[in-house]
């Protein structure tokens, strides 16, 4: 009988040290998860237990081993289930959680811009202040030999371009884009570098509301201003992404 007891507890004890190996993994990969945290201390209590049932084991010369080992197994037991699973559940959320990227295709816009125009200093460059219009064409190539799908995305921008036709320089823009007839929104930030006739740079996701709740990402951008009436305040332009990409939780 005390040879079983013997061998329970040291089957206990390994699984203890397994589980406790798997935690050190996990916590690795999730240092500021307050569900890793709060399994870490199952842990630490766990230990606390083992600590106690050993020095009473040895303090007692062996006399009341069997009773702590027989304790000390059930309560980690009871710890190691619960510790496995909120593991396994904990897991399944963080794998859950991964973000999915949408490529959806080759997209172009024209647009059109309403605002004022500033000199600057009398050189001729220029900053124009307004808001810009347009519909984006998404070319989607399904898989295998399905006929390609245009989707069409509006575009509101409130922009301040500097305007330049001999030197490079940063231009910015701030968009709401609306598709599926406004239902799905997404807010997005564009910079770019370059003079009047083209701007290279990236076009960044930074919200999204409906079908693009949750959307992040950046993805190459090409712009640039095509007609300018500066009397009437009015820029005609063009844009295109060589891939649209986006991610989705």
């Amino acid at each position: 009988m005390g040879n079983e007891r013997r061998r329970k507890g040291l089957v206990g004890e390994m699984v203890v040290v397994f589980v406790e190996r798997v935690f050190v993994c996990a916590l690795r990969n999730e240092p500021n998860s307050p569900l890793m945290s709060h399994l870490c201390g199952l842990i630490i209590r766990g230990r606390l237990a083992g600590d106690k049932w050993n020095g009473s084991r040895h303090n007692n010369g062996g006399t009341n081993g069997p009773e702590y080992m027989m304790g000390g197994v059930m309560r980690f037991r009871q710890s190691i289930i619960l510790t496995v699973t909120l593991l396994a559940m904990s897991m399944g959320l963080f794998c859950g959680a991964e973000a999915k990227t949408i490529e959806a295709g080759h997209a172009t816009v024209s647009w059109k811009g309403m605002g004022v125009f500033d000199d600057l200093l009398g050189d001729g460059d220029r900053v124009f202040s307004g808001t810009i219009t347009g519909t984006i064409l998404v070319k989607h190539l399904p898989e295998g030999s399905a006929p390609a799908e245009i989707h069409k995305t509006t575009l509101d921008c409130q922009a301040m371009i500097h305007i330049s036709e001999n030197q490079e320089v940063q231009q910015t823009a701030l968009c709401i884009l609306r598709a599926h007839q406004g239902k799905d929104l997404a807010y997005t930030e564009i910079r770019c570098v370059g003079k009047k006739d083209e701007c290279v740079g990236e076009f960044t996701w930074v919200w999204g509301k409906g079908g693009f709740k949750g959307i992040t990402g950046t993805t190459p951008f090409v712009g640039g201003i095509i007609i300018e009436q500066r009397k009437e305040g009015v820029i005609y332009g063009s844009a295109h992404w060589p891939n649209l990409t986006y991610s989705l939780p």
